[in-house]
């Protein structure tokens, strides 16, 4: 809900706020206790494998740009760059509100085939169908890697 805030509020006329370092910080930090709490057997509340879904998009980026650098491009993982999904859909599309919006169409699309999927088959084919889209994940991003980084 606060993420969505952000996002009304940076693409209305009324200007813009930065959410900086801290604020991601603490926004992964609250969003981690969150489903730490609710997937605990003190509450029950959710899946650990649905747990996964939910943040897919996050932990596909980050493993996607720390094996990129790390294994392909021999470079050190910890040192910023511009190989994040955002910044080469932004090379291509040049527009922050289109990229905004493929990227949460996708997050929203990964959730849902989760979701499915979790109710279809159970959670070790849905951890394995988890995997197996991180893969595709990964090559797709590579493929733009290797297109915008040139």
């Amino acid at each position: 809900f606060i993420t969505f805030l952000f996002l009304v509020f940076n693409y209305s006329n009324y200007g813009k706020i930065f959410l900086g370092d801290a604020g991601s910080t603490f926004i992964g930090f609250l969003l981690s206790w969150i489903l730490i709490y609710i997937t605990s057997d003190k509450l029950n509340y959710m899946h650990q494998v649905m747990a996964l879904w939910v943040i897919c998009y996050p932990v596909y980026e980050f493993f996607s740009v720390l094996l990129c650098r790390i294994v392909l491009r021999k470079k050190n993982p910890l040192i910023s760059g511009k190989d994040h999904l955002h910044f080469l859909l932004l090379n291509n599309i040049n527009s922050h509100l289109k990229v905004t919006f493929i990227i949460c169409a996708l997050y929203f699309l990964i959730g849902i085939l989760g979701l499915i999927s979790f109710v279809l088959f159970g959670s070790l084919i849905s951890l394995c169908i988890y995997i197996f889209l991180f893969i595709i994940y990964f090559a797709i991003y590579i493929q733009f890697v290797n297109q915008s980084l040139k």
